[in-house]
C-alpha cells in the first residue's frame, strides 16, 4: 500500500485528509478537477478491496422514472451487454397498509420535497413518464459531475483513478447539476391527511385502522443528534415497560404499534413517529392524544438516567465504533421538550380500510430533544 500524501494526484485534488488510526490507514475526498465528480478513499492494508459509484437521483414525480432509469442503466452496457447482470425486479404491491402510512408521512411531513413522491412509481402515474423525461433524467443526474465514487482497502489509488479517468470520466465535462434536498419547512400550524388502502373482502373492517403520530426531529448527517434520538427512542419505545409504548398499549384502542411507529433515519431529516394499529377509524384523535399527554407528562417529569444507561448496555461495541463520542455519553439525561416555536413537525395517521378511515396531523407544538450534560439539541 502506497501511502498517498501530495494534495493532488492524477486530475484530482485532494481536498480533505484525515487519519483512520482505527484501520491503520487514513480517510481521502477528492474532487476530478475537469468534471467535479467527487470520490471517497479508505486508504488501509485490508486486501479486501472495494469500489463503488453512487448517483443522487431526487424525483420530482411519481412516475418511478429514478427506479426505471436504475433498472435501464443495469439492463446492460458497451462493455457488459447482459440484462439484468445484477439483480431482477421483485414484485411489490402499493395496497398496503405499511405504503400507505410511507406515503402519508412522505406528503404531509415533507410536502414538495423529494420524499412526498412515491420514487418507485405509483401505478396512477407511471403511465405519464414519457421516453423524452426518462432521457432528460438520465442526462441531468447519469453524469460524473453528479458521481460519488468510494474505494477501499490496498490497492493503488493512482491505479484506481487511472482506470476510472481512462474508461468513464475522458469523455465528460462538467456541468453544474444541483441534487441537494433542501431542509424541510417547518409548520406553524397542524394540518391533517388522510389516506386509504384497500379493505378486504369478507373480513370485519371495523378495526382495522392505523393512527400514527409523527415529528420531523434533527438532521440524520447529525452523529451525536442522531445518537441522542436514537437512544429516546428506545427510551420511549423499545420494550414493554417503555412509557410511551405502555401507555398506548394500555390505552385499549388498538392491538399493537402502529407501522412507522420509531426513528427513521432514511430521510435528510429523521423522523419520529408512535401510534397504534387495529383501532377504530373514529379513535384516531385519543391514539393522538394519548402520544402528546405521554410526552407531556415526560416533559414535566423526566425520564430515569438509568432508563437512558440500560440502552447502551446491550451494545456497547456497536455504540462507540459508530460514534466515537459514545464514550462521552456515558449516562446522558433525556427529556421531552414542549417546544412553543414552530420547530418541528408531528403527524397522527389514522388509517381504514375504506378509503375514507385515514388521517394524518402535523403539529409543530411538540419536538423532541435529547441531552446530555456538555451539549443538547432542540
Amino acid at each position: 500500500m502506497a501511502t498517498t500524501a501530495s494534495s493532488t494526484i492524477g486530475g484530482y485534488t485532494i481536498t480533505r485528509r484525515e487519519p483512520v488510526d482505527r484501520l491503520e490507514g487514513q480517510y481521502l475526498e477528492l474532487e476530478h478537477q475537469r468534471t467535479g465528480a467527487r470520490h471517497i478513499h479508505i486508504e488501509c492494508p485490508d486486501d479486501n478491496n472495494g469500489f463503488a459509484v453512487f448517483f443522487p437521483t431526487p424525483p420530482n414525480d411519481s412516475t418511478g422514472v429514478a427506479h426505471i432509469l436504475e433498472h435501464v442503466v443495469l439492463a446492460g452496457s458497451q462493455r457488459f451487454p447482459v440484462r439484468d447482470p445484477f439483480f431482477s425486479m421483485t414484485r411489490r404491491s402499493l395496497a398496503t397498509p405499511g405504503s400507505a402510512v410511507d406515503r402519508a408521512i412522505g406528503q404531509t411531513l415533507f410536502p414538495g420535497l423529494p420524499y412526498s413522491y412515491v420514487s418507485g412509481g405509483d401505478p396512477q402515474y407511471i403511465p405519464d413518464l414519457t421516453w423524452d423525461q426518462l432521457r432528460r433524467f438520465h442526462e441531468r443526474y447519469y453524469h460524473p459531475s453528479n458521481a460519488r465514487f468510494y474505494s477501499y482497502g490496498n490497492l493503488p489509488l493512482e491505479a484506481t483513478l487511472e482506470v476510472i479517468e481512462r474508461d468513464a470520466l475522458a469523455r465528460f465535462q462538467r456541468l453544474e447539476i444541483d441534487s441537494s434536498i433542501r431542509d424541510v419547512k417547518r409548520f406553524k400550524a397542524p394540518a391533517t391527511r388522510v389516506e386509504a388502502f384497500p379493505a378486504t373482502a369478507g373480513e370485519d373492517n371495523t378495526r382495522k385502522a392505523q393512527a400514527l403520530t409523527a415529528w420531523v426531529t434533527v438532521p440524520s448527517a447529525d452523529s451525536f443528534r442522531a445518537l441522542a434520538m436514537k437512544v429516546l427512542t428506545e427510551v420511549l419505545l423499545s420494550n414493554a415497560g417503555s412509557p410511551l409504548r405502555k401507555a398506548l398499549i394500555d390505552s385499549g384502542l388498538g392491538s399493537a404499534l402502529a407501522d412507522g411507529t420509531g426513528l427513521h433515519d432514511d430521510y435528510k431529516e429523521s423522523v419520529f413517529g408512535a401510534g397504534l394499529k387495529g383501532i377504530a377509524a373514529e379513535d384516531a384523535e385519543k391514539v393522538e392524544k394519548v402520544v402528546l399527554e405521554t410526552l407531556e407528562r415526560l416533559a414535566d417529569g423526566g425520564v430515569s438516567p438509568t432508563r437512558c444507561d440500560c440502552c447502551f448496555r446491550p451494545c456497547p461495541r456497536t455504540c462507540t465504533a459508530a460514534t466515537p463520542s459514545a464514550r462521552s455519553i456515558s449516562t446522558p439525561t433525556l427529556s421531552v421538550s414542549r417546544n412553543r416555536a414552530p420547530m418541528a413537525a408531528s403527524s397522527r395517521t389514522s388509517f381504514g380500510p375504506s378509503c375514507s378511515t385515514t388521517r394524518t396531523a402535523l403539529s409543530s407544538q411538540w419536538s423532541l430533544m435529547a441531552s446530555s450534560s456538555s451539549a443538547s439539541s432542540a
